[in-house]
């Protein structure tokens, strides 16, 4: 019996002594710990792909459990190719499992951008639901800037294209998936948010401040975070290629077009008749669209219906009664000028899919999807002829 109990122990230490040694004594594998958060994707005068991973390697201690990054570059003739770049020089194959951020640079996009996605959505490498860029310049750039919200700048990046609600409105949200299925549709339209970097003004007593902060943390003040990202432009993109952009306040309204908007903030300036100012904030609630195409002897009619139900949120004025109550009317020159504004955005908007000839308003698919036999016929100029109305009705609280 004491025989069989000495055999056991010695064989649980045998198997502990195998997990322990074969764990290459407990350190950290770089291969199974770190994590490809982003990929950044320029083009170089050569026109060879520049591809740039950001990764993030656990770091914990005792005295700190966050993550540190760390950005690995690869040049190659295909985006393949830079890849494979960055295992050379890397020494381990990266793993785009947990990839959820595409970056693409501005010199990129003047080409046909479906060259750099085929890759990643034709290989299954990569998961469909990643968020898809463009930076305003170099997308290495956007993974090289600091910012105080996360010490991983794609990790940030996330909190900006996908907001909280009530302040995504602004934000035009793309992923992998519906960009391609947009690019191999019959339209060849599609559409992703722009990124730009906004660096943060510090004064003298700040400076010094975080130069303290960064002494005594170890990390200089690039490190902490210096930058801001901004994503409230919208490109679109014909073919492949870049042709035109919506900027904040037309990416809010195309939002309104194209989902279901809760606690959206709308700002409106140049009020009249208000006593002592000019500005009021609206929050949208519900927003009820509709949109048809008309065919009347070979002329198509795109019919734009939008019904929108909002509140006073806040305003610059000493008249605050009608925002403290519960149900209100609107009074009718806050309702007028929403209704002012909003209308002028739409009719911008299809003025803007017309010169760009990109279908990121659905024209034309409707057109295809309700009336086949006028499309056929129509397809070729039906942009250029192309009538519309637009109907938009703002009420209060109901």
């Amino acid at each position: 019996m004491k025989y069989k109990k000495i055999k056991l122990i010695a064989c649980i230490f045998f198997v502990l002594a195998i997990v322990f040694f074969s764990n290459d004594f407990g350190l950290i594998d770089i291969e199974r710990t770190a994590i490809i958060t982003a990929l950044a994707i320029d083009i170089e005068e050569t026109g060879e792909y520049t591809v740039t991973a950001q990764i993030a390697v656990p770091e914990a201690t005792d005295q700190n459990t966050e993550s540190k990054r760390a950005q690995i570059s690869g040049t190659g003739s295909t985006v393949a190719g830079a890849i494979k770049k960055i295992g050379d020089l890397s020494g381990w194959y990266p793993n785009m499992n947990f990839c959820n951020v595409i970056l693409i640079g501005k010199d990129v996009a003047k080409t046909n951008v479906i060259k750099v996605l085929d890759y990643f959505s034709r290989t299954f490498r990569l998961q469909d639901s990643a968020l898809i860029a463009m930076a305003d310049e170099k997308a290495k750039d956007v993974l090289m800037a600091s910012t105080p919200f996360d010490n991983i700048s794609s990790f940030a990046l996330q909190k900006i294209i996908i907001k909280n609600t009530g302040f995504e409105n602004d934000v035009i949200t793309m992923d992998i998936k519906n960009f391609c299925t947009g690019y191999y549709s019959s339209t060849s339209s599609s559409y992703m948010p722009v990124v730009k970097i906004l660096e943060q003004k510090q004064d003298s007593s700040s400076n010094s401040k975080n130069s303290a902060q960064s002494k005594q943390s170890g990390k200089s003040s690039e490190e902490q975070g210096s930058n801001l990202f901004l994503a409230n432009t919208t490109a679109l993109f014909k073919n492949g290629v870049k042709v035109g952009e919506l900027d904040g306040e037309q990416s809010f309204v195309f939002n309104l077009l194209n989902r279901r908007m809760k606690n959206a903030l709308l700002e409106l300036k140049g009020i009249t008749n208000e006593e002592d100012g000019n500005s009021v904030l609206l929050s949208i609630y519900k927003n009820k669209r509709k949109t048809s195409i008309k065919i009347d002897e070979n002329q198509a009619t795109f019919n734009v219906k939008l019904d929108i139900q909002c509140r006073i949120s806040d305003r610059n004025s000493t008249n605050l009664q009608p925002m403290l109550a519960s149900n209100v009317s609107l009074p009718d020159e806050i309702r007028n000028s929403a209704k002012e504004f909003i209308t002028q955005k739409i009719i911008e908007l299809i003025e803007t899919e017309i010169q760009t000839n990109c279908d990121f308003l659905n024209i034309l698919q409707t057109l295809k999807r309700k009336h086949y036999k006028n499309y056929l016929s129509l397809k070729d100029n039906i942009l250029e002829n192309l009538e519309y109305s637009v109907n938009v009705n703002v009420s209060g609280q109901k």
